[in-house]
Formats: C-alpha cells, sequence, structure tokens
C-alpha cells in the first residue's frame, strides 16, 4: 500500500502452514522464517514509512493548518465537517483543499503553516529516528521525562500547542511558529487481545509471543516524541534545555 519495497511475503507459504491441532488452528512450525517476514516487514513499514519523520510532520502540518482554519473561520465547520456537508453535499479532499487555499492568507500562522506543507518549506526535525532520539538527549531520565511530559499534555485537546506555549514562555529567545512538537506512534505486532495466535513446535503448541518476543517489541518506544524547528538558534536553545532536563 505504501509502494515501499522492505520485504517480501510468501503469502502462499503462509497461508498452506495453517493447521489444526487438537481443535484449534494453529501455524505449522515450518512456517517460522515466514511469520519472521512478517513480523519484520510490518514493523520495518512503522519505523520506515508510517513514522518517517517526513510522514509524521506533513500530517501534523495539515492537522494544524485545518484545525486552526475552522476554529478561525467558523464557516469551515458547517461547509466540511457536519453530517449534512459529508452525506448530502458530498464534501470530500477536493473540497478540503479548496477551503485551505481560500483562507490560506487570513493570517500570517495559517500563512507560514501552509508555506510549510504545500511549497515544502519543511523546518528541521532534532532527530529523525529513535536512535537519534537516544543520542542527541543523553541522558535516559532525561528521555524519559520528555516522553512522559509530551504524553501529559497529548491527552488533553490541544494539549500539543499548550506544550508549545508554555515552552516558549520558559524559554527566552523562542517565539510562536518556531518549533512544532509532533508524535509517532509505534504499535508492536501483536495479536487482537482474546485471539491468540498459536505455532506448533513438533507436538507442542506455542503462543505467538513466546517466540517472537525480541521481534515484536524491537524497538523500546510506543511513542516518540518530534521537535521540528525553524533554525539553528531555536535548535541550540532546544537541545540544551532537553539536555539539562528544564525544558519548563
Amino acid at each position: 500500500m505504501s509502494g515501499a519495497e522492505l520485504i517480501a511475503i510468501d503469502a502462499e507459504r503462509l497461508i498452506s502452514a495453517y493447521t489444526i491441532h487438537n481443535g484449534t488452528l494453529a501455524f505449522s512450525g515450518k512456517a517460522l522464517s515466514t511469520i519472521g517476514n512478517l513480523i519484520y516487514g510490518r514493523n520495518a513499514l512503522y519505523f520506515w514509512v508510517y513514522n518517517h519523520h517526513i510522514t509524521v510532520y506533513t500530517d501534523f502540518l495539515f492537522r494544524r493548518l485545518i484545525k486552526y482554519l475552522i476554529n478561525t473561520v467558523p464557516e469551515g465547520r458547517e461547509e466540511l465537517f457536519t453530517y449534512e456537508s459529508i452525506a448530502e453535499k458530498l464534501a470530500d479532499d477536493y473540497d478540503l483543499i479548496t477551503f485551505v487555499r481560500k483562507y490560506m492568507s487570513i493570517d500570517d500562522y495559517a500563512r507560514d503553516l501552509y508555506n510549510q506543507l504545500f511549497n515544502r518549506a519543511f523546518y528541521k526535525s532534532l532527530w529523525k529516528t529513535p536512535f537519534e532520539f537516544e543520542a542527541i538527549i543523553k541522558d535516559p531520565a532525561h528521555q524519559d521525562a520528555f516522553i512522559r511530559l509530551v504524553g501529559q499534555f497529548r491527552k488533553e485537546e490541544d494539549g500539543l500547542e499548550e506544550l508549545e506555549r508554555r515552552i516558549i514562555e520558559a524559554n527566552n529567545g523562542l517565539t510562536k511558529g518556531d518549533f512544532y512538537i509532533a508524535v509517532a506512534d509505534f504499535k508492536p505486532f501483536v495479536p487482537v487481545a482474546g485471539k491468540a495466535v498459536y505455532i506448533m513446535l513438533g507436538d507442542k503448541r506455542k503462543r505467538f509471543q513466546e517466540i517472537f518476543q525480541e521481534s515484536i517489541y524491537q524497538n523500546p518506544f510506543r511513542e516518540i516524541p518530534y521537535i521540528f524547528v525553524k533554525n539553528d538558534q531555536v535548535r541550540n536553545i532546544l537541545i540544551n534545555r532537553l539536555n539539562e532536563g528544564r525544558l519548563l
């Protein structure tokens, strides 16, 4: 679906590996390599495609821009996000883009978000992968504290915007629009709750998680906050404060 060819999955071998053991559906142990490839390929998509820093950034920009415009231009909500507009007037993506282009110059903030998204005037990410996150924020305690802080604010509507505002207030040299915070979600490959997947090893039935525990949870973080910055001055301020553990 993404177009990225990260790994080949032998679907026929995977399907043919289904077997019945004492009335329970299970995979034959002969399919271990194929199942391993499936897990690796799925994790790789989350890691390198779905949560690529540019994907996270552009998704964030579009959401932030749409939300800002419909709050600034109230008729936008009625035109695009009501039952009538969707079910009866059949509002679609084209209508949404038309709305954005119509009101993108309503003020400097909207214009800046639009310019980043549609003219690819991208801000730079402080880190691009979980590995860089650990390298840039050197103390694991500070890494965990930052993840908890973002998670706390993320629970609330407009929480990340409020966090950005508080960081600006707490640090000289920062103004609105100097940086943005977005979050990548890494979802481990686990069966649906209550629907166990079994694999036969000889005459023994093993749970999927028992065999592939390390592969499932190879990424130590379920969420990684990204910070996208306007320039090197903003970058230096934020990195210094993150490493001091005193962002707020």
